[in-house]
């Protein structure tokens, strides 16, 4: 039997960003380029529905609950450096440090 390692925090979140954007980017050109920008664009929203009803699901349904889901995701499964600041009206999410921005800067070199 092969021993399999243990991975650090950092490099399951390097590595969960490094797929993400992988992914997204791939998807994104092999559809621009078979189908067209308009197809690309209707997967855009297609995607961007079915996290709202997922979200919705998991009860997140104020700014305040969707800016926590979103930091808490951010930090912990990419390692981003993300505060939310928030009042009785609105939530704002300050990312000072985005993982999948940073994957995708080094994808692109």
């Amino acid at each position: 039997m092969v021993e399999i390692p243990e991975l650090s925090k950092e490099d399951v979140q390097k590595t969960a960003s490094e797929t993400f954007v992988g992914i997204l980017v791939g998807t994104g050109a092999y559809i621009r380029q078979k189908l067209g920008q308009e197809a690309e664009d209707e997967l855009g929203t297609m995607a961007a529905e079915g996290c709202a009803m997922n979200l919705n699901a998991l009860g997140v349904d104020t700014p305040l609950k969707y800016a926590l889901h979103y930091a808490t995701m951010s930090k912990n499964l990419h390692g981003s450096d993300v505060n939310v600041e928030c009042d009785s009206k609105s939530a704002v999410i300050d990312t000072k440090t985005c993982a999948t921005l940073k994957a995708a800067m080094e994808l692109k070199e």
